[in-house]
């Protein structure tokens, strides 16, 4: 019966994260469930967790590389405010296309 086992014996796995709509990957099971990759690589290479205040900027734009040496700490509200500003830029352009 495929798909039957539990995390990596269950033939959909794969491996505990998934990618949001928005393009940032998260943790899909276990105790950090919920949690985004780049904060909890970001808070171990600083050495303690971010504060609400603070966001993971990945210095290549590119979400789905969350290697400590492309994430710098910014503050929130205009960090969400550019990246806000990027998504939709990338849907304006990809509607032009359809």
């Amino acid at each position: 019966m495929k798909g039957r086992g539990r995390g990596a014996l269950n033939s959909r796995w794969n491996g505990g994260t998934k990618v949001t709509d928005w393009g940032y990957l998260r943790i899909s099971a276990g105790p950090l469930a919920g949690e985004y990759v780049a904060r909890l690589v970001l808070a171990a290479k600083l050495g303690r967790p971010l504060r609400e205040d603070e966001d993971a900027h990945h210095i290549d734009e590119n979400p789905l590389n969350p290697h400590p040496d492309n994430l710098e700490v910014r503050p929130a509200d205009p960090h969400r405010r550019e990246a806000l500003a990027r998504y939709n830029a990338r849907r304006k352009k990809q509607a032009v296309k359809l």
